[in-house]
Formats: structure tokens, C-alpha cells, sequence
């Protein structure tokens, strides 16, 4: 091996967050404990599955990475959580339902193939910040590449 011959990253990388760009670089199995997921700064309001347009352009983004080559035959978990703000059930709708808007988005106008998304609801039992459960950062969507 010749290290000054390296291959170039993915062309895909460059259109995303360096944090996020390693992440989909890199498949884990298909439960999301089983490895790091890329954080989308995609914020919601409370109570709210609504996309604004900071996430769509966000978005916009991530469809053009997912639609990359690299990447086109990869599929994806796209994870949405809440704060603990409201009961357990209605959480986990709204959580359902802030996955299935950033899979729709993917979807239309993004191109990307619905079957390649898979939306998951997972309420507010895995907030990013344990010691602050009812803070806003806790409602957001993560995609994670699948492994199969």
C-alpha cells in the first residue's frame, strides 16, 4: 500500500457536517444503540412535527448526500424523539410523526426512494441530554445508515 496514494473521501462528504458526514460514512446494525448516529440539527417546536425552513434546507443537503452514488443503494433509520414535555404515548406519535415529516421531505421534493428510509418513533427514551429531559435539544431526528 502506497500512503501517498489514498483514495479521495466519498464526494457525498463534503455536502454535510463533518460529524455527520462520518456517520453515514460508517453502517451499524439496525438498532441505533449499536452505533453512533448523525445528529441533524433539525429543531422542532414544541409539541410540533412541523418542518422550518433552517430544516429544509438541512434537509436539502442530506437529500443531495443520500442521493449520491455512494450512497444510493444504503438504506436508513431516521429516528425522531421528544422532550418528556406530555405523556409517554403522545410522545411517541409525535415522535412518529417528526420522522415520517424529515422521510417525506427525503422523499418529496429530495428524490431519495422511500423504500431506503425507514421512520422511527422513539418518544423521550433516549434524550440527548439525560440531565436536562425537558429541554428543547431533545426534540430532533437522527439518521442512522443501516447496516442491511
Amino acid at each position: 500500500l502506497n500512503l501517498d496514494e489514498r483514495p479521495e473521501p466519498p464526494r457525498y462528504l463534503d455536502r454535510l457536517p463533518e460529524a455527520a458526514a462520518a456517520s453515514l460514512a460508517t453502517p451499524v446494525m439496525d438498532d441505533m444503540t449499536a452505533g453512533e448516529p448523525t445528529r441533524i440539527e433539525i429543531s422542532f417546536g414544541h409539541e410540533s412535527a412541523e418542518l422550518d425552513d433552517a430544516a429544509r434546507r438541512e434537509l436539502n443537503a442530506l437529500a443531495l448526500a443520500l442521493n449520491d452514488p455512494e450512497l444510493s443503494r444504503a438504506r436508513f433509520l431516521i429516528a425522531g424523539h421528544t422532550d418528556v414535555s406530555g405523556d409517554a404515548e403522545f410522545n411517541r406519535v409525535l415522535s412518529r410523526r417528526r420522522a415520517e415529516a424529515v422521510r417525506a421531505y427525503l422523499v418529496d421534493p429530495g428524490g431519495v426512494s422511500p423504500s431506503r428510509l425507514v421512520a422511527r418513533g422513539y418518544g423521550s427514551d433516549r434524550p440527548i441530554l439525560p440531565s436536562d429531559p425537558g429541554s428543547g435539544r431533545n426534540r430532533r431526528v437522527e439518521i442512522v445508515r443501516l447496516a442491511r
